[in-house]
């Protein structure tokens, strides 16, 4: 599996504690993988896509514990006793193919079928019950055959946006009230949008983290809820989709550490880690490099210089101290001002050796300006 599918794998198994972040968490998840509509006879429809079948469970997870329904309902899906269909679908929301400006990865992750990991599971659809319940309760509409999920259940939809309370269908911009993402819950929103709809690349390759939204509206909301986390994200539009995006490997972290996905966190850490101690060693390598390069250079230099002194007769006429400096770079030709420094007699610094052998270029400059 790949590091995105290991990401979501660990997310969709994160149940939050308190009921406001699973209200969010399940409202997060309906826009995404649910769909209203309603038929000619007035009975209302949701179909959740079985294209996300982790995003699917956790919403059935959720709801069974925040809405009081039997689990008869969704028990199909939770099994997991659908046969693995092997068809890709178009409206997975989060589990589509990739694309190529995300590099190979996103190519990995749309070729998973092999290992079951992107396969589909029918869709889950379901009768909303109305303002009243079925005469005698019933659970199951004799029309349609379809189970129908209680009023209360009918009561969060209302609360989500997806219908009105007069019964009308509205239309799903991918946005949620206030309500579901104003403080500790926004971290329950991001935690289902990235399970819906998010990427990431192994961050041993590069870093970057994005989440394909379906509206204009929804990516706004999603930037809105990092940005009041302290995470900046960059919009782009690629093809039919908003993609909100992330780079910063310290923006990537934080918002690893807020959805609680730990595993991935230490892997993400573990992978800057790496990629530091790897670019330093490079930094000092290249820097003894071209230090190398320009001791090469100057020995080289100064030894045309001493050369030309020696040829004009002039070397020889120099002071002890100069002609010590020449015959010393001329026996270590390789050797740095420091170590010829340490070899003079007595030693010198740096500077010293250095001062010495600007004397003797000094001088080869005007020999050479003479002739």
């Amino acid at each position: 599996m790949s590091f995105s599918g290991d990401l979501r794998k660990e997310l969709s198994k994160i149940i939050p504690p308190r009921r406001q972040a699973r209200e969010t968490a399940a409202a997060a998840l309906l826009i995404n993988i649910g769909k209203v509509s309603r038929s000619d006879k007035g009975g209302i429809f949701l179909t959740l896509s079985g294209g996300n079948p982790m995003a699917l469970r956790k919403y059935f997870t959720l709801i069974k514990k925040n809405v009081n329904i039997s689990t008869d309902l969704f028990a199909p899906w939770l099994s997991g006793c659908f046969a693995k269909s092997g068809e890709r679908r178009k409206d997975a929301g989060g589990e589509q193919a990739g694309t190529k400006e995300v590099g190979k990865d996103r190519e990995k992750e749309g070729n998973k079928i092999k290992n079951g990991q992107n396969t589909s599971i029918p869709d889950a659809v379901f009768q909303l019950s109305g303002t009243e319940m079925m005469p005698g309760g019933e659970t199951e509409d004799s029309g349609t055959g379809l189970q129908i999920l209680p009023r209360q259940y009918t009561a969060f939809a209302e609360r989500v946006g997806m219908i009105g309370r007069d019964g009308s269908v509205r239309d799903n911009d991918g946005t949620l009230p206030a309500e579901f993402v104003k403080g500790t819950a926004g971290r329950a929103y991001l935690r289902e949008m990235f399970l819906c709809m998010g990427f990431m690349n192994d961050p041993k390759k590069r870093y970057h983290l994005e989440f394909r939204c379906f509206s204009q509206p929804q990516a706004d909301q999603l930037r809105a809820v990092l940005g009041e986390q302290g995470i900046h994200a960059g919009l782009t539009l690629r093809k039919k989709y908003f993609v909100v995006y992330l780079k910063d490997s310290e923006d990537i972290v934080m918002l690893l550490q807020l959805m609680g996905a730990s595993v991935s966190l230490m892997a993400m850490e573990n992978a800057r880690i790496y990629k530091e101690v790897r670019n330093n060693v490079n930094r000092r390598v290249n820097c003894e490099t071209a230090n190398i390069g320009k001791t090469v250079e100057s020995a080289v230099r100064q030894l045309e210089d001493i050369r030309l002194l020696r040829d004009k007769g002039i070397l020889q006429e120099l002071p002890a101290q100069i002609r010590e400096a020449a015959a010393l770079r001329e026996e270590y030709p390789g050797a740095s001002l420091s170590e010829l420094g340490e070899l003079a007699d007595p030693p010198v610094g740096r500077s010293g050796m250095n001062h010495r052998m600007r004397k003797i270029a000094s001088l080869a400059k005007k020999v050479q300006k003479m002739q």
